[in-house]
């Protein structure tokens, strides 16, 4: 086994950081609802439509017409702002935010802040409306409830903009002072019709942050593709290279599977090692007090090299560093033993200054079988909150080595210390001295923050 971390090689395209909404709302409806506290029951209560907002800059925001939004019309979100409105809310379980935007690079992500404190972080990736829950108590009365969006650099590029439409509460009508049961008088006015496509509800946490399963037949899902032959987004890469591939015919789930194969000196053009690899956004790893679910297929092919840790180090599956520097602290790594591979946790008290490296689980690389893989992280740079589960073709794993002998949660620094952050890799990277082709398949990799969000 080898026992020197392996050296970081990189390209000029790195992950973005994860997209942000910093908006402030403050909202102001007026919704008067005559109902009795006693009787006060559980409902979904429409709270304001985004457009009623107040923004800042007004030059971002442009009201745009959508017959599948409610009334008509939808705030498009072209660069950064931020916006407020205040809002009379009864008791209630939940905010729900209906929205859409899509993917460049990354999906948009909504944070959410209520009366000045931060709720959750939404990826807002669906390209139909989608209703997101956010669960919190909200007691009865006036609230700040914050959103808005600092877009990265490269959006503009991809002529796309995150859409808001409406907000409402889940919970009980506001409470009036004195209960009546005077309605008001009806109204003659008529409207022509329209037909509002139905949205779909999911709770912000149950759904994934990202999926990279080809599914697509193309590698397009990655934001970085980087080869012998491409340091480039994916959507640049026709799938013509051996280094590369997305094919139908061996596959885990679904109708295809990346195939990645190393010749001896397939080098990028940046230089270092031997690479064949996708690269997701912030999303795909974690940093500091955040969770992570993570689940994919790998299988090895009977070209793949059996004496990888006589040779030299290589690694198929990485959370990479947000760094120049360093090694990754959680890795899958072909290195461990000749003919196995295994989880590998790298620990460092700085970029590239090292304090040990410790292989939780290995495993025979078995020719042509698949291996299911799904991890739970928690991301920490300090020992005492960092850990790691596991869990292999479904069964969840008790560890055997230090430190972490006996324990199916091993507690150990999943970050390096003064580097906040990880992102995901996956495919084969390797030393320049190991010899001889390898090629593995790599299938369904997903993620999201709980485990319910992996969908299975």
């Amino acid at each position: 086994m080898s026992s020197q971390p392996h050296p970081v090689a990189f390209g000029r395209l790195v992950s973005s950081p994860r997209l942000r909404l910093l908006a402030v709302v403050a909202i102001t409806v007026g919704i008067f609802i005559a109902i009795s506290p006693k009787s006060a029951q559980s409902a979904t209560i429409f709270a304001y439509e985004t457009e009623s907002m107040t923004w800042s800059p007004a030059s971002a925001v442009s009201v745009v017409s959508d017959l599948a939004a409610s009334g008509g019309s939808a705030t498009k979100l072209n660069s950064s702002t931020t916006g407020s409105k205040s809002v009379l809310l009864g008791a209630g379980t939940a905010i729900l935010l209906t929205a859409k935007g899509g993917t460049c690079i990354t999906s948009p992500a909504i944070a959410v802040t209520i009366d000045g404190a931060k709720r959750t972080t939404i990826s807002a990736g669906a390209t139909t409306w989608t209703t997101y829950r956010i669960p919190v108590a909200i007691t009865a009365g006036t609230h700040t409830i914050e959103f808005g969006w600092s877009p990265d650099w490269f959006w503009s590029f991809c002529g796309m903009g995150l859409y808001l439409d409406s907000v409402s509460l889940e919970g009980t009508a506001p409470i009036t002072t004195t209960p009546q049961t005077t309605l008001a008088s009806p109204t003659t006015t008529t409207t022509s019709p329209t037909t509002t496509a139905p949205t779909t509800t999911v709770a912000a946490s149950a759904v994934p942050s990202f999926v990279g399963d080809y599914e697509t037949g193309n590698f397009s899902q990655w934001p970085v593709c980087q080869s012998k032959v491409i340091n480039d987004s994916c959507s640049n890469y026709n799938n013509a290279n051996y280094s590369l591939m997305v094919q139908n015919s061996v596959k885990r789930q679904g109708s295809y599977a990346a195939r990645f194969e190393l010749r001896d000196g397939d080098i990028p053009s940046f230089g270092g090692a031997e690479r064949t690899e996708v690269q997701g956004g912030p999303e795909t790893g974690g940093k500091e007090g955040e969770e992570g679910w993570y689940s994919w297929s790998t299988q090895f092919t009977s070209t793949f090299p059996q004496n990888h840790a006589t040779q030299g180090w290589g690694v198929v599956a990485q959370w990479h560093p947000a760094s120049n520097n360093g090694s990754p602290p959680v890795s899958f790594n072909v290195d461990v033993a000749d003919g196995q591979w295994g989880l590998k946790i790298t620990k460092q008290s700085s970029p590239g200054v090292y304090v040990g490296s410790y292989v939780l689980w290995q495993q025979p690389l078995s020719p042509g079988v698949w291996h299911d893989i799904k991890m739970h992280i928690k991301w920490s740079a300090k020992d005492t909150i960092g850990f790691v589960e596991f869990w292999y073709n479904g069964v969840q794993q008790t560890f055997q080595t230090a430190p972490c002998v006996g324990m199916t949660k091993c507690m150990v620094r999943t970050l390096i210390p003064g580097v906040n952050g990880t992102y995901f890799k996956q495919g084969y990277y390797r030393d320049v001295a190991v010899q001889g082709t390898g090629i593995l398949y790599h299938d369904g990799f997903r993620c999201a923050r709980t485990e319910a969000g992996l969908g299975k």
